[in-house]
């Protein structure tokens, strides 16, 4: 009789329920077992940042792996503190509070797998690409943009203030959506210039050389 109690309970707890904003006074709050597993994601960032570095101070690449790691750092935290203000807020605890937050957490292994790369064209000197980081930052925002919707319309009084947030991290995201691809800046544009200026291949010559003797006794013969 214990255990269907405790699973009509279990259940009964994670029902969808309003958000109506946490009580600023609270006391004893203790985290979550789901946030302590969301922050083990971010502890998986943290470990592949600090590994790359270092790689790279093993290879004497200490400027590049101190940059790399500067900014992978930044990433990571700025995801934690925005999940971290809404958490603050609203932790209704519900099936739907859930889902959204597993969706942030794929997004963290997504910023995660991009950072070897991040790191490997800041060592080779092009252009930072971070274009898998980026991708992750999308699957956070759309959850927590998600999160903040559901609060804006279930919390009237703190609706302006949930709207302002969707405001600011749409227009980021946007932002860092349409900045010119990486491998655009990468890619050499063809040289520009009269057809003599370009370099011709030794086959090229040669074949020039034939075409200008072959022609040369008709001149003679003139």
């Amino acid at each position: 009789m214990t255990e269907p109690r405790s699973q009509r309970r279990s259940a009964a707890a994670h029902r969808v329920r309003r958000m109506s904003g946490r009580d600023p006074h609270e006391e004893h709050r203790v985290a979550t077992p789901l946030e302590l597993l969301f922050d083990l994601t971010f502890v998986v960032a943290f470990g592949v940042a600090a590994n790359e570095f270092a790689h790279m101070l093993a290879e004497n690449h200490v400027g590049a792996g101190l940059l790399g790691f500067l900014f992978a750092t930044f990433a990571v935290c700025w995801a934690w503190i925005n999940f971290s203000w809404f958490a603050s807020a609203y932790d209704t605890d519900d099936w739907i509070y859930r889902l959204m937050t597993m969706l942030q957490m794929v997004g963290v292994i997504i910023l995660a797998l991009g950072l070897p790369q991040m790191y490997a064209s800041i060592e080779h000197g092009g252009h930072v690409d971070n274009s898998v980081m980026v991708a992750g930052y999308v699957v956070m925002r759309i959850s927590l943009v998600g999160q903040w919707l559901r609060a804006a319309k279930q919390d009237p009084a703190r609706r302006s203030a949930c709207l302002t947030y969707i405001g600011f991290v749409t227009v980021a995201q946007i932002g860092w959506q349409r900045r010119p691809s990486p491998v655009s800046r990468s890619i050499p544009s063809p040289p520009r210039g009269p057809p003599d200026s370009i370099p011709r291949s030794p086959t090229c010559a040669m074949c020039s050389a034939t075409r200008s003797t072959n022609r040369s006794p008709a001149r003679v013969r003139r």
